[in-house]
């Protein structure tokens, strides 16, 4: 993904919807332009990690991923 500087934008399927994928061509084709946030950026390999996911989407889904690691198990699954 382009992102307009010398990183990487990096958009992992788990980041384009808040349900499963199955397939990135199910959300997004080639050469689309998409609204995207930032949510990490490492500078040593100069990658910034992104996703379509808006703000409360993603709150949810990092709080079921910390409730999974409070039960000791994983958010994996359907």
């Amino acid at each position: 993904m382009d992102v307009g500087s010398s990183a990487d934008g990096l958009l992992h399927i788990s980041q384009l919807a808040a349900d499963y994928v199955d397939s990135v061509a199910d959300i997004v084709a080639a050469g689309q332009a998409v609204t995207v946030r930032v949510v990490s950026v490492d500078p040593v390999t100069k990658r910034i990690g992104l996703t379509m996911l808006d703000a409360d989407a993603l709150a949810a889904r990092e709080e079921r991923v910390s409730r999974a690691g409070d039960r000791g198990g994983d958010d994996a699954g359907g």
